[in-house]
């Protein structure tokens, strides 16, 4: 009985959760790929009720020493891909319209690479988990920090490309929120912060 009575409790936020799509930008360390590379990447987020599905990817440069002068300096490309599964927490945590914090943890599936032009790429398929904690800005732009945990596929360390792992990927980044309606029975004491940036791109900077 105690079980009906608090997904009873819990609908009503997941009504009142905004519904819509979103772009954002991101800068992210990722300590799961060589050299701890900054990466820049973009995000696209689409939410229904209470959850959202986000898709983002980020690129960029990193060099590596393979001389003693800074000529022999070889350039590298790294690059991150995740396709992201989101919880909108944001009326659980009370936030209210543009003016609350709202928690959103996800898990995901997703791939990071680095390569040097026209050769071979190596790269890794993890699953990750995390969370993107959103302040709002204003009325439809939320400051996004993040966090993401990488566990890679492979069975041991031993056959990951060297410099691959295990690691913690970090994100800091801008949200805008378009589009999107809500219930009739929303109002503006019981609007899901959350739900409301839901939608969104971001560009990020990869740690290792």
């Amino acid at each position: 009985m105690k079980r009906f009575v608090l997904l009873a409790a819990l609908c009503p936020l997941a009504a009142e959760a905004q519904s819509g799509s979103g772009i954002g930008v991101y800068v992210s360390r990722d300590a799961s790929l060589p050299n701890t590379p900054n990466l820049a990447g973009l995000e696209l987020r689409s939410s229904q009720g209470p959850l959202a599905l986000r898709i983002s990817g980020a690129a960029g440069p990193v060099f590596r020493s393979v001389g003693v002068s800074p000529a022999g300096d070889e350039r590298r490309f790294v690059g991150s891909a995740d396709l992201d599964l989101m919880l909108d927490l944001g009326g659980l945590l009370g936030g209210s319209g543009g003016g609350g914090l709202a928690l959103m943890p996800f898990v995901g599936l997703g791939v990071v690479g680095a390569g040097v032009p026209d050769s071979e790429m190596e790269s890794m398929t993890a699953w990750s988990y995390g969370g993107s904690l959103l302040m709002p800005l204003g009325s439809r732009v939320a400051l996004q920090l993040e966090g993401r945990q990488r566990i890679p596929f492979a069975d041991s360390a031993a056959s990951l490309p060297q410099g691959f792992g295990r690691a913690l990927e970090q994100r800091v980044g801008i949200v805008v929120r378009f589009g999107g309606s809500r219930s009739s029975r929303s109002s503006a004491a019981t609007r899901s912060t959350a739900g409301a940036w839901a939608p969104a791109i971001i560009v990020g900077t990869g740690a290792a």
